[in-house]
Formats: structure tokens, sequence, C-alpha cells
């Protein structure tokens, strides 16, 4: 037999076997049957389903429909789908192998369920005229079927059924704004009070803030418009300051003399104008050996050309307070439990020269506290300086300290400044006197025989005392305009401070 028949011969013995192997094979892997199972039919809306291909006879194609579901559609063995709407759903998978299919489908095998409401909404702006258009948008969490607003002022009330209404209100005022969501199975609400301020543009009221109201002179003085209403122009006047007008909306300005100075602004728009002027809108004071200004306006700042910065000890000091000139978040209020530190400086060395120390102070705590402190961490006959309230209730009410290592000196005074009022405090060291005014007056003076080293490497505290294990003697009450001069102030000028 030739070579090449042979050949042939075991080629088509092979694919004879081939054939009847695969036709064995394929016999083996029994009947197509489409199954599957999922670990949960009833959700509610938003929630997701995982189904799980369990079907027979090793297909080779799967193809998910999902009624309702999201994606709707699947070629994968455990496809996670979500169900947005509720309701009830039909499931089908089809599988292949080959040219044989099965297919199974399950009529209303998916319940989905309302399930609860979280009920919210936003708008793009809070503050809109009358007749201005502005739409609210529906945040709500969950499926809800039913809403209903609720736009309510000290006048007037305004209702809206749609999901994201747009209003357009007739009535300018302050308003609440209440939503409730609904469906069969659940509901929720939410109020947001004073939420939107309804304006008339016809209507200005007139005002102005200022980043700092006490502030050393050469500074750089921020105003800010605080009008309420449509302002399209403004005119500023400044007494005393180096531009004494300005039509800017938020000027900057300085003043080269110390003082109290008042501030008017005009607004105006095309229906009308509107003044207000501020008698003592700003305290200016001298910036002449100026070693920490901290006016507590809402922040701990330090003004002075030194920048120093202090750092909160324990529970921070909040600034909710209104001020001797009515003015609110103009305060540091300390609730007895922490208070600031500033890092040693030389601003806030005083070694033997001169100094003045002056704080407006608010309180009706007559325990024991700190004011200021500055070093004194190793206690008696350390380079120290401070001021304590509420030593006793009799002649320590208030005491003023210079010490060192030859010993200390310490002004007592039956004065009391804890009468839940407003009291200026003043300490001056000039030379080897000690100093303390009231509200201006003189109310104690002592001479020691040496002058006090009073300042070492310790960090200058207020409203807290350091020990040497940590810290103590917390202040309660209110402070304001703490100023530090490396100097000692006059009488004279320590009753302008007072004045201011």
């Amino acid at each position: 037999m030739k070579m090449k028949t042979i050949w042939k011969v075991v080629v088509l013995s092979l694919f004879c076997v081939s054939m009847l192997s695969c036709s064995k094979n394929e016999t083996d892997l029994g009947p197509l049957q489409a199954d599957f199972t999922v670990d949960k039919q009833e959700i509610a809306a938003g929630d997701s389903v995982m189904f799980s291909d369990r079907s027979q006879g090793m297909p080779s194609r799967l193809q998910w429909i999902f009624e309702g579901g999201s994606p709707d559609t699947s070629i994968l063995a455990n496809p996670v789908i979500v169900y947005e709407l509720p309701g009830t759903y039909k499931v089908t998978l089809v599988t292949t192998r080959g040219n044989v299919s099965h297919e199974v489908v399950r009529e209303d095998y998916i319940t989905v369920g309302y399930g609860p409401l979280t009920a919210d909404f936003a708008t793009a702006n809070t503050v809109v005229y009358i007749q201005e258009e502005i739409t609210f948008e529906n945040l709500t969490k969950g499926v809800a079927t039913s809403w209903e607003w609720v736009f309510k002022s000290a006048d007037h009330e305004v209702k809206y059924t749609d999901s994201d209404p747009k209003v357009v209100f007739e009535n300018p005022g302050v308003y609440d704004v209440t939503l409730t969501v609904s469906n069969p199975e659940y509901s929720d609400i939410t109020e947001k009070i004073g939420y939107l301020t309804v304006l008339d543009p016809r209507d200005l009221n007139a005002d102005f803030d200022v980043a700092y109201s006490t502030v050393p002179t050469g500074y750089d003085v921020r105003f800010f418009d605080a009008s309420i209403g449509l302002a399209e122009s403004w005119q500023w006047e400044f007494e005393g300051a180096s531009s004494s007008t300005s039509n800017e909306k938020e000027p900057i300005v300085r003043y080269a003399q110390p003082g109290i100075y008042g501030v008017k602004l005009t607004v105006s728009n095309e229906y009308t104008s509107k003044t207000v002027v501020k008698e003592r809108a700003i305290r200016v004071v001298d910036n002449s050996d100026l070693a920490l200004l901290i006016p507590f306006d809402r922040n701990v700042t330090d003004l002075s050309a030194n920048a120093l910065s202090p750092q909160v000890q324990g529970v921070a000091p909040s600034f909710n307070g209104v001020d001797r000139s009515g003015a609110g978040g103009k305060v540091a209020t300390f609730g007895g439990a922490g208070g600031l530190v500033i890092p040693d400086h030389d601003a806030l060395n005083f070694s033997s020269q001169n100094y003045t120390v002056s704080v407006w102070v608010r309180s009706s705590n007559t325990s024991r506290m700190m004011v200021w402190q500055e070093s004194g961490k190793n206690g008696s006959g350390d380079n120290q300086t401070w001021l304590r309230l509420g030593d006793n209730t009799t002649d320590r009410k208030m005491r003023f300290a210079t010490e060192d290592a030859t010993g200390g000196f310490i002004l007592n005074s039956d004065r009391s400044t804890t009468d839940g009022k407003w009291n200026h405090v003043v300490c001056v060291r000039n030379g080897n006197r000690s100093i303390i005014y009231v509200n201006g007056m003189l109310v104690r003076e002592g001479t020691t025989n040496t002058v006090k080293v009073v300042s070492n490497a310790g960090p200058f505290k207020i409203a807290l005392q350091e020990m040497v294990a940590g810290f103590d003697n917390y202040f309660r009450g209110d402070l304001d305009d703490l100023i530090i001069y490396k100097k000692a102030l006059s009488e004279t000028e320590v009753k302008t401070l007072f004045e201011f």
C-alpha cells in the first residue's frame, strides 16, 4: 500500500474517533435547564438584588432580562440589579449551548416596596427679591408620591405641592420652609427656620460692619456693607481716616491718629437711598511701643506689628457675646476650662522695663481666676507678672504681681470687677511703682525697693495660670480689647483708653 494512502486512512480514523468522542461528551452534559436563585425577593425602592445562575447542562451563554431593573439586561453569572421604583417585576433567564436553548420566566418575582423617606431640599440662593422666581430642589431620599411645601413668614404663608416647585414671592420677609413628603407606606418632614429672606428692592436698610473695631494707628481697616436690600451704589464718609470718602462696597482705610471715629454710609438703588451713621464706629489706639493688641472680634488675632499667634489651651473661647458698645460677636467668652498661650517672644519679655496691660473684663464669678500671666510656671521666686481676681472676697478681690528671684511684690485691691458688668482694668509697672486702674480711676498703687525682672523664657497666658504641672485658675467670663504696651501709660492715657 502506498504511503499517501496509509496517511489518508489514519486521518480518517482519527476524525471518526473525534466525532464519536464529541457526540459522547455532548450527551454526557445532560439536558439544558435554565434556573436561578436570588438573595432576596422583597426589597425597598433603591435597594439591589443579587441573582445567581443555577442552570443545568453547562450553558455556554446566559442572557438575563430584568423588568424594572437597572441594568435591565446582563450576561453575567451573578449580576447585581438595582430597582428604583416600587412594583412587582418579571425576571427572564435564557441559557444557550450550541444550537440548544432553554428559558425560564418568573412573573411577579421581585417585589419592590416604597421604603422609608428622608425629606430634604436646597436652593441656589437663600436671599431673593419679590417677583423673582426661585426653584426649590427636592433632595428627598427614597420614593415619594406626594410633596407639601409650606413657606411661612410672620405675616404670610404660601403652599405648593410640586416635587421641585418654582416659587415667586409677593411679600418680603424671612420665611420658614417646611417640606412634608409621603408615599403609601412612609412619610417624613423637615423644617428649616428662617431659611429664606425675601427682599423688596424698593426698600433699603443701610448698615455696615468692620473687621476689627479696635485697631492700632496705621492699620488697614476693612469695612463691610451689611445693608439689607438691593444696594447698587455705596457712598462712605470716614471721619479722621486717610481717605475721607469711598464708593467701594468694601473699602480699606487707615487712621494716623488715635481716637474714636464716626463712619457714615449711604446706599442707593434706582428706587431709594438710605443712610446710617455710627458715631463710634472705630477705636484707634496709639501704635507707639505697642506689644500686643487682640480685639477679640470673632477671633484671637493680634493686630500689633508683632503679629503674635495665641494658641488654644484646653477649651477654645467662643465669640457669641456682646461688647460694651452692644455689638455681637466681638468678645471672647471663656468657660473656665481653657485659655490662650502665646509662645515666648521678645515683645512680651518685659524684664525690668516699664509696661502696661489693659483689658476689658466682664464676669460674675467670684472664685480665683487668672486674667493674664507672663512667665511664672515655677511659682514663687520665678520671674513673673500677672493679674488675678478673686483670691478672697475681702481685700484680695484683685491682685497685680511682679516677682523675681529676689522676692515678690503683690498689689492687692478690695475693688470688685466681677459684678457682671464691663470693667476696664489696667496694670502699670513704672520703675519700682505698681499701679492698678479700674474704669479710668487709680484704685491702688505701691512701691518696691528694687525693680523686679518679671520675664524669663516662659509663654504669656490669657485666661489661665500655668503651674509647675499644668494649668489652673481658669477665667470664667468675657474678655475684650487686650492691649499691652512696653511703656508705662500715664493716668491721662489710661483714662483715654477707658473712654474708648
